[in-house]
């Protein structure tokens, strides 16, 4: 498996058209937003959206120069995190090459049933690798979960932070990475970031400890929905 990376200032200029949902995600303070673009702290959405606009060049110079480090870095674990999700969770990656667009707006993001992520290009080394790698097991968690068929599709997708299934994605990066044999150390805490998710998470965890099987957690999981 390979993860392949790009830059795309046009795609950057239509996604912080969004800011105002992203406040909105984050309590109106997308910190790691303003700790990189620090002058924009008290700004407007609109005035942000201008800010890019105007100074395009060079938000892609910096973006050019970070996409060199994150991929650099990111080649160090490639293989090594490929092969460890695949083996706690007891299946196959379901691409062979995935994609991230290395952008300027939003912290992570990804698509269900595709192969490609997007994650913010100013973090630290460590947070950077951290959110790449919850990105992509996002993607991996969704594959696995179509196939065990849940019926999720019926679900309240735009009430996300209240839906059981999204809950339940957000518990595994910390699940594999915090408690687990996993033999690649990335920064993630005890505790997943979501305070929405914790109350679940201290549930499903026994069901970690005690699993026969990533596909065994699963199904006893889910259980837990309503």
């Amino acid at each position: 498996m390979k993860l392949e990376f790009s830059i795309d200032m046009e795609r950057c200029l239509g996604e912080i058209k969004d800011f105002d949902r992203i406040r909105k995600v984050y309590c109106n303070n997308p910190y790691y937003f303003f700790q990189h673009f620090k002058s924009l702290r008290n700004k407007s959405s609109k005035e942000i959206i201008a800010f890019f606009r105007n100074n395009r060049e060079e938000i892609e110079k910096e973006l050019i120069k970070r996409k060199e480090v994150i991929e650099k870095s990111w080649e160090e674990i490639n293989d090594i995190f490929f092969s460890e999700v695949e083996r706690i969770t007891e299946n196959s990656w379901k691409y062979k090459r995935y994609k991230c667009h290395v952008c300027s707006v939003y912290a992570g993001r990804y698509e269900m049933y595709k192969n490609e992520i997007t994650v913010f290009a100013f973090f630290c080394k460590a947070d950077c690798l951290a959110a790449i790698a919850e990105e992509l097991v996002h993607l991996h968690f969704w594959e696995i979960m179509r196939k065990l068929g849940t019926g999720m599709e019926e679900e309240n997708w735009k009430d996300f932070k209240s839906n059981f299934y999204w809950q339940l994605s957000e518990c595994i990066p910390c699940l594999i990475f915090s408690h687990s044999d996993v033999r690649l150390r990335l920064k993630f805490g005890k505790y997943p970031d979501w305070r929405e998710v914790r109350k679940l998470f201290k549930k499903v965890k026994p069901f970690w400890d005690e699993r026969k099987g990533f596909e065994d957690f699963l199904r006893n999981a889910l259980k837990l929905k309503d």
